[in-house]
């Protein structure tokens, strides 16, 4: 084989390489995207979550709280 053959190939096969490469690093960063989307949604569902609480204790008339006096 010629060089310039060998230097074509060996340039197919880089390309093949990076091609591939880069499918992979654009996957991986819609696959953090996703993951990043639903850490927010837990987030925001565990903030709600001690609201409710509250509302709930202040819906059943006591403070939520009870003190004795012995």
């Amino acid at each position: 084989m010629s060089e310039f053959e060998n230097l074509r190939q060996e340039y197919h096969q880089c390309r093949i390489t990076y091609d591939y490469e880069k499918k992979l690093y654009d996957d991986h960063l819609q696959q953090l995207q996703v993951m990043e989307k639903n850490s927010m949604t837990m987030t925001q569902e565990v903030e709600k979550h001690p609201a409710e609480l509250n509302n709930s204790a202040n819906m059943d008339g006591g403070g939520g709280t009870t003190s004795s006096n012995r």
